[in-house]
């Protein structure tokens, strides 16, 4: 069987090159694009990487008319992932010179490794609609939900119910605790997931710590929809969401050593 072809979309303030790599590392071809005006036909699968604010995030797809792309693609039927750091779009053949130049160095060992970790919103009828598969990642994957609440309120693809809110500076106890959350955190399964087979995290052990850098995160407005939790001292915090085709990642695979990987080479299998 040949590479799995895979579209990431670049639109212009997201660090996809460590994306890019993870995935041609996992056997993908991967094509970048950083507008929908090139587009002549639906890529097999579609990355969306993010880095940055939530409002600068959104300001740039819908310039460049990739948040109409994202809404189209995920009523295909594709698999579709959201992520902070990549994503896959068809119409552009190369990214920029310094960019195929940094792909094109190795994979950190840290993405090779099985290291031990240290230290305009869519209608509720719409979204039924949609049957394609998404993996979003970080700001990628806050930008999948109804709006946005860094730097004040802001719309988002509105093709999940629900909003980004800040990460709790307080901890159940009373503490407070560093904001942003960096480091590696466990993995487990909500209440209301059974299982993460046919899902990205379908080759996940539960329990196991995947790597995150976030000050926001999602609250679904639906516990069906989310995939993994994760607990900052106690606090509980959204870790991935599924939907459907729809995919995302509020932590990082490509920073997340084997495990990490394992996501995207189970993205690629959807």
């Amino acid at each position: 069987m040949g590479a799995r072809s895979v579209t990431v979309i670049d639109y212009g303030i997201g660090n996809l090159l460590n994306v890019v790599r993870a995935l041609q590392h996992c056997g993908a071809s991967v094509r970048v694009v950083q507008d929908a005006a090139g587009l002549h036909a639906m890529p097999e699968r579609l990355v969306l990487p993010g880095v940055g604010a939530f409002i600068g995030g959104m300001v740039e797809m819908r310039q460049r008319g990739l948040d109409d792309l994202m809404r189209r693609f995920a009523a295909t039927g594709r698999p579709l992932l959201v992520s902070r750091h990549g994503s896959d779009v068809v119409g552009c053949a190369q990214p920029s010179e310094r960019s195929a130049r940094r792909i094109a160095q190795p994979i950190p060992s840290v993405l090779a490794s099985d290291a031990t970790p240290r230290c305009a919103p869519m209608a509720s009828a719409d979204r039924q609609m949609i049957s394609d598969a998404t993996l979003d990642i970080c700001v990628g994957a806050q930008m999948l939900f109804d709006a946005g609440q860094e730097f004040g309120e802001h719309p988002g693809l509105g093709l999940l119910a629900g909003r980004v809110q800040p990460v709790p500076e307080a901890t159940p106890s009373g503490g407070r605790h560093r904001i942003p959350h960096i480091g590696w955190s466990a993995l487990v399964r909500p209440p209301a997931r059974a299982t993460w087979a046919h899902s990205p995290l379908a080759q996940m052990p539960e329990g196991q710590s995947m790597y995150f850098v976030h000050s926001f995160a999602p609250v679904p407005a639906d516990e069906a929809h989310r995939l993994a939790d994760t607990f900052y001292d106690g606090v509980r915090i959204c870790a991935a969401v599924g939907r459907d085709n729809i995919w995302g990642c509020q932590f990082h695979p490509e920073r997340s050593a084997e495990h990490g990987l394992g996501v995207l080479r189970s993205f690629l299998a959807l």
